[in-house]
């Protein structure tokens, strides 16, 4: 069995391919996905099964007009790997690069949690949602 650090490499290639259920074949049926605080942001909330937690994905990745993303450096410990990482994403003639920090966790041989570290205030600004930096909001101050 290979290490749980090339699971994930080649899980985040399936995924960078657009294989979504290959990048998720390893996702227990009992999955806890556990995404930023703010579930109304994408890929927010805590949502339980493999299926409530597909479906967040490829709901929130279509939110935006492009969404990459690239791990840069991986951390394992026991059934713990940690990626930090990069997301490259555009919309609406916006484009930004945003850090994440995903940390999965094994039960056996299958993944079944995932937590998401990420800048929420960037992705409320692109979708206008929060204050940017000239201190204009769209939903917050005019709903």
């Amino acid at each position: 069995m290979t290490g749980h650090i090339e699971q994930i490499r080649h899980r985040y290639d399936q995924f960078s391919r657009g294989d979504i259920q290959g990048a998720t074949q390893d996702w227990a049926g009992d999955f806890v996905w556990a995404g930023g605080n703010s579930a109304g942001l994408p890929m927010g909330g805590t949502h339980h099964g493999k299926a409530a937690a597909l479906g967040v994905l490829v709901r929130d990745v279509a939110i935006w007009d492009e969404f990459t993303m690239s791990p840069d450096e991986y951390f394992e410990a026991g059934y713990t790997v940690v990626v930090l990482g990069h997301s490259a994403i555009k919309k609406d003639g916006q484009s930004a690069t945003t850090a994440f920090v995903p940390i999965w966790r094994w039960r056996g041989d299958q993944i079944n949690h995932f937590q998401l570290i990420t800048d929420t205030l960037q992705l409320a600004q692109m979708l206008g949602l929060a204050a940017d930096e000239k201190g204009t909001a769209d939903a917050i101050d005019n709903p």
